[in-house]
């Protein structure tokens, strides 16, 4: 792509033109517990049916009608809001806004009241029960002049949101004649940087802009009563639906909420109680969204919370149950492209990178976020790798913005670790090219004869390769030697030293040179 050379995992050389091995099912989680598969033929999420029976039996203990006679504001009714109103109507599907939060809350500040109503309408919006004008614009003539509250019925057709809700259609088995064939593979959502590579600036579609809208709020306000107010208005809202696409919209939001945050300690055990009670619902849509948001709530109790509003590239792929296919670059013009999901963090994506590039040794390699040659920083190890994307969404576009894997300490690696002695060696070379260190003339003579030895070999002066070798020498040399005068001075005492090296093989090349 682009020109772009990508890394043979079948070798220990970097080729141009390639293409990346994939593996059938790759599994990121080493904790001694399956929860979520990354299936790269598909490039779709799997949930490992053991873990479900396992987080099913864990959720028994409770149950949301407990924990809204506990937590919920049951008093709503009457005009000094003194009469109760009953559980299952209060935690049921309703066309029309709600006027105050579903919890009981004496500590919220008042001018924060109006939040959580907020929230609820972009709730509606992204369920397709509410529509704004901007929305309205956005969808074809003849379906503008919908009354949305008629299409709240038995018999409703939500708006089609897009290309996001056009795959749907087929993804989540709303195709003519496909409701009982489940998911099936779509085109990837690909991110990570690079000058042929857009898409975290391309506008966001209606349902995919109230989504973040509901994240931004909670990202203003962090404190946990949003999240868990958020939670329960969208058990609320899946709850006695009456149509099937709003249902499915509504369960689409609680993936996206449990792929950012995490409900409180209170709200957990009975949030995963009522999931539980859709794995087998009657409908394999609802069935399989509760499946995954399941294996979401054990995951995110794992991985610390998001600090960024999940980029539309993200959101897409948590609604498409897909990954995200992220370019790692290894190089300035070398990359391999791996997937991710919301709770990837960084030492995951690591080892991913690692086991790709055939490397052992981990020790000296970390993921890097860089912007140009300016600046570079090396992500923790905690850090969630969809936020670092995330981020860089509000950025100028025509920034390079790129996840690199390398060097972060020089240290000794064993010989048989080709992969790892490659890598430092192909930093080294990027390095002293662009005057990362200070080197002296006869470091620069030492190191342009290893690169002369290391790719071409040992040759002799009858050799026609030898006059190519001597016109190579220029571009070896750090910028500040290749604008003075005696660069053919230094070219032939590189090309003498060159001719010592005869005995080195590759690999002893590379390491010394490193």
């Amino acid at each position: 792509e682009g020109g772009s050379t990508v890394y043979d995992s079948d070798a220990t050389t970097l080729r141009p033109g390639g293409h990346t091995q994939t593996h059938t099912s790759q599994q990121l989680y080493e904790d001694g517990q399956t929860l979520l598969h990354l299936d790269e033929e598909l490039d779709e999420i799997v949930g490992d049916e053991y873990t479900t029976r396992m987080l099913r039996r864990q959720a028994q203990e409770a149950s949301m009608t407990d924990y809204a006679l506990e937590y919920l504001n049951i008093n709503r009714r009457g005009l000094l809001r003194t009469h109760r109103t009953p559980v299952l109507k209060l935690m049921s599907w309703k066309i029309d806004t709600i006027g105050m939060p579903l919890h009981s809350w004496d500590e919220m500040p008042e001018e924060l009241e109006d939040e959580p109503v907020k929230l609820f309408e972009h709730l509606q919006h992204f369920m397709g029960d509410r529509f704004s004008v901007r929305d309205l614009q956005t969808r074809s003539p003849l379906k503008r002049f919908r009354n949305p509250r008629r299409h709240a019925g038995k018999h409703s057709q939500p708006a089609e949101f897009d290309e996001d809700a056009r795959e749907l259609r087929s993804v989540m088995g709303f195709g003519r004649g496909s409701s009982e064939q489940g998911p099936t593979p779509t085109e990837d959502h690909e991110a990570g940087g690079g000058d042929d590579d857009g898409d975290h600036h391309t506008p966001a579609s209606p349902s995919i802009r109230h989504a973040q809208r509901m994240m931004r709020i909670i990202k203003t306000y962090p404190q946990q009563m949003f999240k868990d107010e958020l939670l329960c208005q969208i058990v609320k809202q899946v709850s006695n639906n009456p149509a099937l696409r709003s249902c499915v919209r509504g369960w689409q939001a609680l993936l996206l909420c449990l792929s950012s945050f995490t409900p409180s300690e209170e709200l957990h055990l009975p949030l995963a109680s009522f999931i539980s009670q859709h794995v087998d619902d009657e409908n394999p849509t609802v069935a399989h969204l509760a499946d995954h948001a399941l294996h979401r709530l054990r995951r995110s109790r794992a991985v610390e919370e998001s600090t960024e509003v999940a980029s539309h590239v993200e959101m897409n792929a948590i609604l498409l149950l897909k990954v995200t296919r992220i370019r790692v670059w290894i190089v300035e013009d070398v990359f391999i492209v791996s997937r991710a999901h919301s709770h990837t963090t960084v030492a995951e994506m690591e080892r991913q990178v690692a086991a790709r590039l055939g490397v052992r040794d981990t020790t000296p390699f970390r993921l890097f976020e860089t912007r140009g040659l300016n600046y570079e920083r090396v992500l923790g190890a905690h850090e969630r790798l969809m936020d670092v994307l995330s981020s860089w969404e509000d950025q100028p576009k025509d920034e390079d913005w790129r996840l690199v894997y390398k060097v972060r300490l020089y240290v000794e690696v064993q010989e048989e670790d080709a992969a790892a002695v490659e890598l430092m060696y192909r930093q080294g070379v990027r390095d002293v090219e662009q005057d990362t260190y200070p080197l002296t003339d006869e470091d620069v003579i030492a190191l342009g004869a290893l690169r002369v030895q290391e790719q071409y070999g040992a040759l002799d002066e009858t050799d026609h390769l030898m006059a190519s070798a001597r016109q190579a020498v220029p571009s070896f040399l750090p910028r500040h030697v290749q604008a003075r005068d005696n660069v053919f001075e230094i070219t032939e005492r590189i090309i003498q030293t060159y001719k010592r090296l005869a005995d080195y093989d590759r690999v002893e090349v590379m390491m010394t040179f490193v």
